[in-house]
């Protein structure tokens, strides 16, 4: 029904008549804005993949090493359990603002040379990203690596291996349609996010959320709902991939 919803909407066709409004639905319309979208965006949608590329590899990794550490009970799971909720719960204009007054600091600061990070690269806007993927990887991760047998680290241990060589050598080989999908999500939460990516975009940064924000203001619902309907059907097909992937294992 949504999907259904945003096709209605980008083939909606308004005109003014001697009666009034008059409102109307067009094929060829539905399917000129859905076919234009992904080249009229092209340039928002670059700096989405930039940013929420590298912010989701960077989640993956470190919710990884958390996932490991919960695991061989390096971390303590209840605080850390706390650490992944909390990271969840943060509002997003909360988190903007924090990592605003970590990064935005003023010329006489010890601190002064991350006003350069916060003006002049994409540090902030991968910062928030970040984190807001963190807890889901972490999360993903740390489920599928509870599944495997403890026998089977006993084993490793009892050959010599090192706590690295067992994450490296057994549970990725085991568990990387897993790691694939954290990565997947914590690239779809960045991409998604608004919130707190809106406080933090260097100038002449645009991603596919804040011109859709924009977009709404300005009234073009169609050329909203023709975006958001390519993105739907993009993430659906990225969804049964992986779907394949994980029965396939």
């Amino acid at each position: 029904l949504p999907l259904v919803g945003l096709l209605a909407q980008a083939g909606r066709m308004t005109h003014r008549t001697p009666a009034g409004l008059s409102s109307q639905w067009s094929a060829t319309q539905a399917a000129r804005l859905v076919a234009r979208s992904p080249w009229e965006h092209r340039r928002e949608a670059g700096w989405s993949l930039t940013i929420g590329g590298v912010a989701a590899l960077a989640a993956t990794g470190v919710g990884l090493l958390l996932a490991w550490g919960l695991r061989t009970r390096w971390l303590p799971p209840v605080p850390t359990a706390g650490c992944l909720a909390w990271g969840l719960a943060i509002p997003g204009p909360l988190l903007g603002i924090w990592v605003i007054g970590l990064l935005n600091q003023p010329p006489e600061s010890p601190l002064a040379v991350l006003s350069w990070w916060y003006n002049d690269t994409l540090l902030a806007p991968i910062l928030v990203q970040f984190l807001r993927g963190v807890p889901l990887a972490t999360l993903i991760l740390a489920v599928q690596f509870a599944q495997v047998p403890e026998d089977v680290l006993h084993c490793a241990r009892s050959e010599g291996a090192r706590s690295w060589q067992v994450l490296l050598y057994i549970m990725l080989p085991i568990c990387w349609p897993a790691v694939l999908a954290a990565a997947c999500l914590a690239l779809v939460v960045a991409v998604g996010d608004f919130a707190a990516t809106l406080l933090v975009l260097p100038p002449g940064v645009a991603t596919l959320s804040t011109r859709t924000y924009g977009l709404l203001h300005f009234g073009a619902e169609d050329r909203v709902s023709a975006l958001c309907l390519v993105l739907a059907l993009g993430l659906g097909g990225l969804a049964a991939t992986l779907g394949r992937l994980r029965w396939a294992r």
